[in-house]
Parts: structure tokens; sequence; C-alpha cells
């Protein structure tokens, strides 16, 4: 380039076009080493560290079809004939991937997450908002035909945002799916699954488990986006060994025998159900017999606080909240409230 430029210099007198040819090439590509690029998102420093970051539900994309067999014939002997299960599927699917994310970003980040729901108080503070789509990794490139299933070939388009005094700026968009391998490694694989449990158990889903192979897929493609994300944290300066949880590691062989939990006393006339906060007026009963909440409306159940309900059918022995069957509490105090 600078001797490209500094032929054109040499024929100023001759032709001074060129010259200016030169000086637009100077400003575009640089006729010097001007090195790497400075990322967008770090023109003015580094940011602050966020408060909470808030992984929101996924959008399935119309190209991706969620399907297990194992998980739905589960459903189906514990609830029976199921009308929506492929809606369920994808629920728990979402939910799995959510609850991994969560957990890296924690375990391995320091950083405060949680499930996003609508209108979040966190969104008033400094947060960092997480959203993503599931896409077919061939869509534009071949002809349409039957949507792809989940266990191979999806890839997650994300974007992640800042949000400071109530205003949104998008930092980083990226796209990235599961790779080959557990999710989850060496000594702290079991740890990191019962952390994906815990956040699972504080949330309205099927208790059921998925089966081996889509499981692994969605908490492979949550490690894969969590380390999108952990990976720009660490640029920003905002993963600090004091945040990090410690995890002792048992070097005890585990006994046989199962620990006994304490149960609540049972209330006369009815089946154990821990203090709660269930506004009925919310709740109402459908010709199916199943409760349906349109919500949003935040409840108290079990040990879990301020969970919020959203365009929730709620069946028999399917969704477990704190602890507690969300149906079997609904019934319990709210069971005259039926649709007419």
């Amino acid at each position: 380039m600078s001797v490209v430029c500094g032929s054109l210099v040499a024929m100023f007198a001759l032709r001074s076009v060129h010259l200016f040819g030169c000086l637009i090439a100077l400003a575009v590509a640089g006729c010097a080493n001007t090195g790497d690029q400075t990322p967008q998102t770090s023109a003015g420093g580094a940011l602050s560290r966020p408060k909470t970051v808030l992984i929101y539900d996924f959008v399935f994309s119309p190209d991706v079809a969620v399907v297990d067999r194992e998980f739905t014939a589960r459903l189906e002997r514990e609830i029976g004939n199921l009308s929506v299960s492929n809606q369920l599927v994808a629920k728990r699917v979402n939910a799995e991937i959510v609850a991994t994310i969560i957990t890296i970003l924690h375990d391995e980040a320091g950083l405060n997450a949680r499930p996003g729901i609508e209108d979040d108080p966190a969104l008033k503070d400094t947060a960092l908002v997480v959203t993503g789509q599931l896409q077919d990794v061939d869509r534009g490139t071949r002809a349409q035909r039957t949507p792809v299933n989940f266990g191979g070939g999806v890839v997650a388009d994300m974007t992640v945002s800042r949000v400071f005094e109530g205003t949104k700026t998008q930092l980083l968009t990226f796209t990235t799916q599961a790779q080959k391998g557990a999710a989850f490694t060496g000594s702290a694989a079991a740890a990191r699954s019962a952390a994906i449990n815990a956040v699972l158990a504080g949330e309205s889903v099927p208790t059921q488990n998925l089966s081996p192979d889509v499981e692994a897929q969605a908490r492979g493609l949550g490690r894969a986006v969590a380390d999108k994300i952990n990976a720009y944290a660490t640029q920003q300066g905002w993963v600090n060994k004091a945040d990090l949880p410690e995890r002792p590691v048992d070097t005890k062989p585990a006994k046989n025998n199962p620990q006994k939990l304490p149960v609540a006393p049972a209330k006369q006339g009815g089946s154990t159900i821990p203090p709660n906060t269930i506004p009925c007026n919310a709740f109402t009963k459908n010709e199916r017999g199943n409760w349906y909440v349109k919500g949003p409306v935040t409840i108290d159940l079990g040990n879990a606080e301020n969970k919020t309900l959203q365009n929730l059918e709620i069946t028999p022995k399917f969704f477990t909240i704190g602890g507690v069957d969300l149906y079997e509490a609904v019934q319990k105090n709210c069971g005259s409230n039926q649709r007419p």
C-alpha cells in the first residue's frame, strides 16, 4: 500500500486526482499498519460489571422440531393422554438450556444469573439481557422440507444486551451450536448436574427427565452459549476469583443409604402442602379439568419465592415448584374457582 501511495504522490504534478484517490485509500484502508480493530463494545473502556444476568426463554424457529419419544412416553404414563405434548417437550428442552447457561455463568464466572421474566425488576438496574433463537443449521442453503429435529443440526442465534439506567444497548451477537462430547466432565460434572437440577426444580416445567440424547444436546448447547458469554465477561474484566463460588469436593465414597429429608406435618383432612401464596382469581379450570393461568402472576410455593407463571395449563402431577405439585396446591386453595 505504501509503494502505491508513494507513486501516486509522485504523480501529483501531472494528475492531482490521483492524490485525492490516495487520501481516500489512506482513510479507508490505511497506508500504514493500524493493528487490530477496536471492539465496538469497548470503545469507551471496559463496561461495569452487571449486577444481574437475565437468561430469557429461547424462541424455537418453525424449522426446528422438538421430539423426545422417551420423555413423552413417561409423561403419558404419568398423567394420561397429552394434547400439547410437543409444546411440553419444547418447554422442558428450553428450561434445560437456560438452567445450564445459568449454572455455568454462576459457577465459572461468578455472575448472578437467573431466568428472566417479563418486566423484570432487574431491568431498572445494571443488567445483561440474553436472548436467543434456535435455528436449523442449514437454513437458507436447501429447499424447504421436514423440520430438523432438535437432536441434531440446530444452532443458537444469540443476542447479549446491556440495560443501564433504563437504556438498552446491544453488546454482541453470535451463533453457536453444541459440540461433540459431554457438557461437563471431571470431578465437577456431578456438582454441575445437581446445580442444573436445582434451577429446574424452581421453574414451572415437567419434572420428568429428558432422554439422555436430548438432554446431552440441550446441555451441550447451553455450554456453548455460556462459554461465549464467559469469554466476553473475561474480556471486560468481570470475572474475579472472589466472586466464584466454592464447591467442596467430597473425596469419601458415597453411601448407599438414602438421606432422609424432613417432612412437614400434614394438615388434617388434606395432603402436606407448605405455606404458599396463590392468588386464586388468576386461575380457572378449563373443560379438560386442568387449571389455567393467563398471567403474568407471581406466587410463592414450597421453598420457592417470586415464581412467575404466564400462559400455562397446569395438569396433575406435572409441574413442581419449590418441591410442591402445582396442580395439587392450586386445587387445594382454589378448588371452587371453576369455569361455568
